[in-house]
């Protein structure tokens, strides 16, 4: 049997989890509506007596009967398409009412073996918890992007816009390449804003503004920004070339 990884149970008991949450709705709301519709019939005479509670296995199909019956009955005393319309309602209810309650059991039985393969696997090493507080971060901080609009970040973010644009046709590339950069310059722009905020969000939290802006080594923003808890410099150096380790940029948060 192949070993499943951490993310897969995750996976599998949130989307058992919201499954059960989607069963558990729906026989609450058919619950509702059959009390409901049964209760106009009452006044009317009919299904007295009837509760889609007491159903079980063993009485579905005559109740099933006990409804098509009753529809013939109706529709021979010439009732109102209203009052049959309520029948049927019951009536379609009645045919899922058994099947939903067994697949609850079922799925919640399979749902509980993953739980209980997620609480043996203990809790997350310190490597597996920075990568999940990461993920969330940057769901959280992209979520938000759109509504982020600050006077100098919008001012800078327009500079290294027409510089990325200077730079792509400057530079000696075939035209399709060039084609190509240019029309990601919308979403190339909208990543250094994310990473700007990114980047800065665990020293001053919400960006407020930004000073001395300027493109570093690798094309990106190296600048002060000033945010809610404070404010840190960006700054992009040179590092490696030495040894075994190769020559890279290292951005530095300080």
């Amino acid at each position: 049997m192949t070993k499943l990884t951490r993310k897969t149970i995750e996976s599998r008991v949130t989307k058992g989890t919201a499954e059960v949450e989607k069963i558990e709705k729906w026989i609450a709301k058919t619950e509702l509506k059959s009390q409901k519709n049964t209760a106009v019939a009452n006044k009317k005479g009919y299904l007295v007596g009837f509760d889609i509670n007491n159903v079980t296995e063993e009485t579905f199909g005559e109740n099933i009967r006990m409804m098509l019956a009753l529809l013939d009955e109706l529709k021979a005393k010439d009732e109102p398409q209203a009052l049959l319309n309520k029948v049927y309602s019951v009536l379609d209810a009645l045919h899922d009412w058994i099947e939903k309650p067994a697949k609850l059991i079922r799925v919640k039985e399979v749902l509980a073996d993953y739980e209980k393969m997620l609480a043996d696997l203990g809790g997350l090493s310190k490597e597996e918890i920075e990568s999940k507080q990461d993920k969330e971060l940057r769901a959280y901080l992209k979520n938000d992007m759109d509504n982020l609009n600050i006077e100098s970040l919008n001012e800078w973010l327009e500079i290294y816009r027409a510089g990325f644009i200077k730079w792509v046709s400057e530079t000696d590339m075939p035209n399709w390449k060039k084609t190509d950069l240019l029309s990601k310059t919308d979403s190339i722009v909208a990543e250094q804003k994310f990473e700007i905020v990114y980047r800065s969000y665990a020293k001053v939290g919400a960006v407020k503004d930004i000073s001395f802006a300027h493109t570093g080594n690798n094309g990106s923003f190296n600048g002060i920004v000033k945010g809610e808890k404070g404010s840190c410099e960006i700054e992009t150096i040179l590092a490696g070339g030495y040894n075994i380790q190769r020559l890279h940029y290292r951005v530095l948060v300080k």
